[in-house]
């Protein structure tokens, strides 16, 4: 199982628009996905930062959702909300308690 967490700077007072676009479009998104699990969207409002968690079985099947034109559509629309781009990393999860 694999840990796929994305934190992004947004440009102020944006995270409420940012999570409603998550909330709109990623059920779809990731819909035909076999081996997405879950999603956690959290955010620091202090910073204007956002953190998703998303859980994968594996991180070839993130890898190949990342690259496609679907997901690369996708993160235009939240791009307009982005003070930079986004951190991206893959993580194996080792415990899960």
């Amino acid at each position: 199982m694999y840990a796929v967490i994305t934190t992004v700077g947004l440009k102020p007072d944006r995270i409420d628009d940012v999570r409603e676009i998550f909330r709109r479009i990623n059920p779809g998104l990731v819909a035909g996905q076999e081996d997405w699990e879950s999603a956690v969207f959290a955010a620091n409002r202090k910073l204007d930062t956002i953190t998703l968690i998303a859980r994968w079985k594996s991180a070839e099947s993130y890898e190949a959702f990342a690259d496609s034109e679907e997901y690369r559509s996708t993160m235009g629309e939240f791009a307009r909300y982005f003070r930079g781009s986004p951190n991206v990393e893959i993580n194996e999860i080792l415990v899960d308690v």
